[in-house]
């Protein structure tokens, strides 16, 4: 199917207002790069998510995203504070499920 510009737009408004509406409008275009990497990157039958940044950094590359690896951890906190993320098994375990409940 053939993407149009106007469908593209659409699209844009209404990725906008629902973070809008889930209180996400504050997040960065990096923070949501990370968020969409490690969703892609989770157990689908728990959501959870064990990546470090090494990964992370091969999976952006495969999308031609650049991040830092210190941006990558202010990503990370970001989404913690928005209630997206929540870290599992302590802070350094690079263990993360999303918060869908």
């Amino acid at each position: 199917m053939k993407q149009s510009l106007d469908h593209y737009l659409n699209l844009l408004n209404r990725v906008d207002e629902s973070a809008r509406q889930l209180g996400l409008s504050g997040l960065s275009e990096s923070d949501r790069a990370v968020a969409i990497i490690i969703w892609n990157h989770r157990d689908k039958s728990n959501h959870h998510c064990h990546i470090g940044f090494d990964e992370f950094q091969h999976l952006a590359a495969q999308r031609q995203v650049s991040i830092s690896r210190a941006q990558y951890f202010k990503s990370l906190k970001q989404l913690e504070l928005h209630n997206v993320i929540r870290r599992v098994n302590g802070e350094r375990s690079a263990h993360y499920r999303f918060m869908l409940d």
